[in-house]
C-alpha cells in the first residue's frame, strides 16, 4: 500500500506529494481561468500516463506561443500568489507554487506529437500530453 504524506520528512530536502499535487491542480486553475490550453511536460506527463503520482522534481508544462498573449500572461500577473514571484525565462516563465517550482515551456516550433495531445485523467481532473508521447519523450529535452 502507498501511503503519502504530508510532511517533508523534517530536513526540507524532499517535496512531499502532497505539495506537488497542489502546485498541479494550481497551475490547472490558472490556466483554466485564463483561457490557455497547456500540455504536460516532462516528468510531470510521464508520471500521470503511467498511472503514477506526480513525479519529477517540478511541475513541467508547455504553452503553444500563439495561445500565450499577452492578456493572459498580465492576467496570470494579476492571479499571482505565488511564493518566489513570476519570472522570465529563456524558454518560458518560472514560479513557486506550494514551494514547488513550476517551469513553464513556451512551445514556437509546431511538433506532431502536440497537434492531437492525448488526454488522460488524474485525479479530479483531465490533462493534456503529447501524442504519441514515445516520440515526444525521445526529444523532451528539445521542445521549445
Amino acid at each position: 500500500m502507498i501511503t503519502r504524506t504530508q510532511m517533508d520528512g523534517g530536513n526540507g530536502s524532499r517535496m512531499s506529494d502532497y505539495n506537488i499535487e497542489r502546485a498541479l491542480y494550481d497551475v490547472e486553475d490558472l490556466f483554466q481561468r485564463v483561457l490557455v490550453p497547456f500540455v504536460l511536460l516532462g516528468e510531470t506527463a510521464r508520471s500521470i500516463k503511467d498511472g503514477e503520482f506526480v513525479g519529477g522534481t517540478a511541475i513541467e508544462v508547455g504553452v503553444r506561443q500563439g495561445d500565450l498573449v499577452p492578456e493572459a500572461v498580465n492576467t496570470i500577473l494579476s492571479f499571482s500568489n505565488f511564493d518566489g514571484g513570476f519570472n522570465k525565462t529563456p524558454t518560458g516563465y518560472e514560479y513557486l507554487s506550494h514551494g514547488v517550482p513550476v517551469k513553464i515551456t513556451v512551445i514556437n516550433k509546431k511538433w506532431k506529437f502536440l497537434e492531437n495531445p492525448d488526454y488522460v485523467f488524474y485525479g479530479p481532473a483531465e490533462y493534456r500530453i503529447p501524442n504519441p508521447f514515445i516520440d515526444y519523450f525521445k526529444v523532451r529535452q528539445l521542445v521549445r
